[in-house]
């Protein structure tokens, strides 16, 4: 018996030696044909690198060679790509830059593509329930020029060491030309040199993954006004740290007091000194920073934490803070914010921070789009409550309701 168990271990073992070897010369062969230019050769590489294949795992390596395999059109590295920018591995998330890539691979859909332009119709339907219509018509824009593969905004640069140094010469710069103090005459290129070195620690782009640092640089971007910084800051003490032990009875709690038209809840994490503790009181401060100017997740996100405190028994302005979230929401909602139109749907509906008003309910939901989770999976449906709605409506107001989607429809789309 030990006989058989020590030749089947040498098996095993020369085995995968020799696995792993063969492995290694594909892996080889594949990279000397994407540096010659292979567009398959790239994009399977990409893949290789993005699964971990008998290579260690690696984003920064995938999202290098899905670039090259999708500047040459590749619909598949494109979806990679795309699907990567939506989810904010090995660069910044960037849903502007997903939506123009996934778009791209819309409008060349063959047969021979059938399952890529599935996944890629599915991530886009996610997508644009958390895009403004101003980001939609920005990404379409996008998809169609040959700029698409160039950064947008914060976006990846070609040499990530180069764009890392320069970030960091820019931001040390800036502080020592106001001294380490704020400066609010600060030129843009500082600002956004800060705000670029918080989303590399945020992403872990070249540097560890570290939600205290990214913090540290995001509040230097935020306390000059930068808008997106102060959403990120917002967003990093709202979602607490990753990888941390939950109080789940407290947790439970806020599971139970949600609203309607909230598809998230804030969990409630165990403290731990080493990470960007929970804390909603400087999560709530920075996105109204952001929303005041305008940033419509910070003013969906600050529409939910007036929901949260509206639906709590211990408040005792519970009308007001039903009546602030409503308000936050709204602004969101003309944005063409899908996730806060559906919660205006659900607002007018109860009569919740807004009187009940089936007219303004019904409007508000057929201007909803499709809403689905990571998964492809619809949530916060609309069609049953414009159906219950339809039952109580006269059609007279039916009539009012499409007459007044049509009118909340006009900004929106000269926003675009």
């Amino acid at each position: 018996m030990v006989q058989t168990l020590r030749c089947l271990v040498l098996w095993v073992l020369i085995f995968g030696v020799a696995v792993v070897n063969a492995e290694n010369k594909e892996i080889g062969e594949l990279r000397r044909l994407a540096e010659q230019g292979d567009v398959e050769a790239q994009n399977r590489l990409g893949f290789i690198y993005k699964e971990g294949m008998g290579i260690s795992e690696s984003n920064d390596a995938a999202v290098r060679w899905f670039r090259k395999a999708a500047e040459q059109g590749h619909r598949y590295a494109q979806y990679s790509l795309g699907s990567m920018y939506a989810e904010g591995a090995g660069l910044p998330r960037d849903y502007v830059q997903a939506y123009a890539l996934l778009n791209r691979v819309a409008v060349q859909r063959t047969d021979d593509y059938e399952q890529v332009d599935a996944f890629s119709d599915q991530l886009m339907v996610f997508l644009r329930g958390w895009m403004t219509s101003e980001q939609i018509a920005h990404a379409e824009e996008l998809s169609k020029g040959d700029a698409l593969l160039h950064d947008y905004g914060y976006g990846v640069p070609k040499n990530a060491a180069e764009a890392a140094t320069w970030y960091h010469l820019a931001a040390e710069g800036y502080m020592k030309a106001s001294f380490n103090e704020i400066d609010p005459d600060a030129d843009a290129h500082y600002i956004e040199g800060l705000f670029s070195m918080g989303s590399m620690y945020d992403y872990g782009l070249w540097a560890r993954e570290n939600d205290v640092e990214a913090a540290e640089w995001y509040r230097l971007a935020a306390e000059l006004g930068h808008a997106e910084a102060q959403y990120r800051l917002g967003h990093l003490y709202s979602s607490g740290p990753q990888d941390t032990p939950v109080d789940k009875e407290a947790s439970e709690w806020v599971r139970r007091n949600i609203p309607d038209g909230v598809p998230f809840v804030y969990p409630v994490f165990v403290l731990s000194p080493d990470v960007v503790m929970t804390d909603m009181s400087e999560a709530e401060k920075w996105f109204r920073l952001a929303a005041e100017q305008g940033h419509a997740r910070a003013q969906y996100e600050l529409g939910s934490w007036y929901s949260i405190l509206s639906a709590s028994s211990m408040s005792t302005t519970q009308e007001a803070d039903a009546a602030e979230a409503a308000k936050w929401f709204r602004k969101a909602a003309e944005q063409g914010l899908g996730w806060a139109q559906l919660n205006m749907g659900h607002r007018y509906a109860d009569g919740d921070g807004v009187p009940q008003d089936y007219v303004q309910a019904f409007a508000w939901l057929r201007l909803t789009p499709t809403l689905t989770d990571w998964d492809g999976d619809e949530v916060g449906k609309s069609d049953e409550l414009m159906a219950f709605l339809r039952d109580r409506m006269t059609p007279e107001q039916i009539a009012q309701a499409e007459a007044l989607s049509t009118l909340l429809l006009k900004p929106i789309e000269a926003a675009r």
